[in-house]
């Protein structure tokens, strides 16, 4: 069971270890909050645990740096022991999710290590985190993608759902390459899906396009060493077998040349 006392903690005791999800700190963001603290001079408590001699944050890290700027020699903690880095993590997540404090980017890694881990599914992560499935999906979904687009997502350039769109692309040059066009236009979710779409089958349909192309040259090169092979071909002093078997060749490559004079009159 994890015990739970309160208490004022020199800053100096403080550390942001390795569970922390929060990977970014807007540093405007940051300092509206510490000349706030300087003004109130109240500050909401941060959750902590025991580490050595210090204390690890879990819950509060913008505040903490925050507190930092504003010139706090302390601040009102909750300190939670016998906690695992399981349920720091998970309390650490689920706190940060419900403030709508952390990147989508910053959910991400922390819902994927807590999968890794602890082998979670995404059912169970939904409900820990009190989400549904396409919430955790989408999150999942940004560790597809290269790190430009990963960095747009994190600075609220690009909205997560526009940025799911790009993993219709194969390569990470046409991702970054619509990501670009995307806060270029400054598209909405809508316009991006409709945009997407559009040339993710066109690359379809150019791929099918190259595809036929290379099957027709190799049909090409084989009528060409057919028509000099039959030349060259003196049909009656070939053994029984070996007649048989270009018999059965020469019927199979019939039906490729019909296939393709069928295909020629449709396209007339």
């Amino acid at each position: 069971m994890i015990t739970r006392q309160s208490k004022e903690i020199d800053l100096k005791d403080l550390e942001i270890g390795s569970i922390q999800p929060r990977k970014f700190f807007n540093e405007p963001t940051l300092k509206e909050l510490a000349s706030s603290l300087k003004e109130t001079g109240t500050l909401q408590p941060v959750i902590v645990r025991p580490k050595g001699e210090k204390y690890e944050v879990i819950v509060g890290a913008r505040r903490f740096r925050a507190a930092q700027i504003a010139g706090f020699s302390s601040v009102p903690a909750y300190i939670l022991k016998d906690i695992n880095d399981s349920e720091a993590l998970e309390l650490a997540l689920t706190e940060n999710i419900q403030r709508e404090d952390l990147t989508p980017l910053e959910e991400a890694w922390a819902i994927l290590r807590l999968m890794k881990d602890y082998n979670y599914t995404v059912k169970d992560m939904c409900a820990k985190l009190g989400k549904q499935e396409c919430f955790v999906r989408l999150r999942l979904m940004l560790l597809q993608l290269p790190e430009p687009i990963l960095k747009y997502v994190a600075e609220r350039k690009l909205a997560i759902e526009s940025a799911s769109y790009l993993t219709r692309f194969e390569s990470p040059e046409n991702q970054i390459k619509v990501a670009e066009e995307i806060l270029e236009h400054t598209l909405t979710v809508a316009q991006t899906k409709e945009m997407v779409l559009r040339k993710a089958e066109t690359t379809r349909w150019r791929k099918i396009s190259k595809q036929q192309e290379i099957a027709d040259k190799k049909v090409i090169l084989q009528l060409g060493v057919a028509e000099r092979l039959l030349n060259n071909l003196n049909l009656e002093k070939l053994p029984f077998p070996n007649r048989e078997n270009l018999r059965h060749k020469l019927l199979d490559f019939k039906e490729q040349i019909e296939k393709i004079i069928q295909k020629m009159e449709e396209m007339d």
